[in-house]
């Protein structure tokens, strides 16, 4: 089980973590799903069901249940919508998606959130130095907008290997430079 922890000093190196963890677990074609405990600060906010295939958030575990985000929000990302920004407020609200249950509202910003600083982030280095530089203070927010353009739906546009499908988590096609 991978950990990734929403905190300054470990979040890089989780985010690495997660990268070797796929890519071993890929290979030893054991399991098509890689289960990640996600924390804000000390607290375990939420355990995500990622999707080796294509690092897609399938599903989360809430307060009495597992959920399937498909069930939940439709098969597509694009149903869950992109807020305009992510600042560090919003990260703390990932807590409540870990108690969502049955009969209550779910706000599918906090899955659009959770796939950001997990899946989004384990595909390019560009989002996680987004994501770390929120946590460290250099970033009040974050233009999920620009991010959306550049990376989310556009990435299968930066080459032909990601297009092929036989995309490595890690292997970098464009990188910020955070100043």
């Amino acid at each position: 089980m991978a950990t990734v922890r929403l905190v300054k000093e470990f979040y890089f190196r989780d985010i690495q973590a997660l990268r070797e963890e796929i890519k071993i677990t890929r290979s030893q074609r054991t399991s098509k799903h890689l289960t990640i405990d996600l924390y804000v600060g000390t607290q375990l906010a939420v355990q995500l069901t990622m999707q080796l295939s294509n690092l897609y958030i399938v599903a989360f575990k809430g307060r009495d249940r597992v959920y399937d985000v498909a069930e939940l929000c439709g098969e597509n990302y694009n149903h869950l919508g992109m807020p305009a920004t992510m600042g560090s407020s919003d990260l703390q609200k990932l807590q409540e998606l870990g108690q969502f249950q049955r009969g209550t509202k779910l706000d599918t910003k906090l899955i659009t959130f959770a796939a950001i600083v997990v899946a989004e982030a384990s595909r390019f280095m560009g989002v996680s130095m987004h994501v770390q530089g929120l946590l460290s203070g250099a970033f009040m927010s974050i233009s999920l907008a620009n991010l959306n353009k550049k990376y989310f739906t556009m990435w299968s546009s930066h080459s032909a290997r990601v297009r092929s499908g036989v995309f490595t988590p890690g292997e970098q096609l464009q990188v910020d430079v955070l100043l």
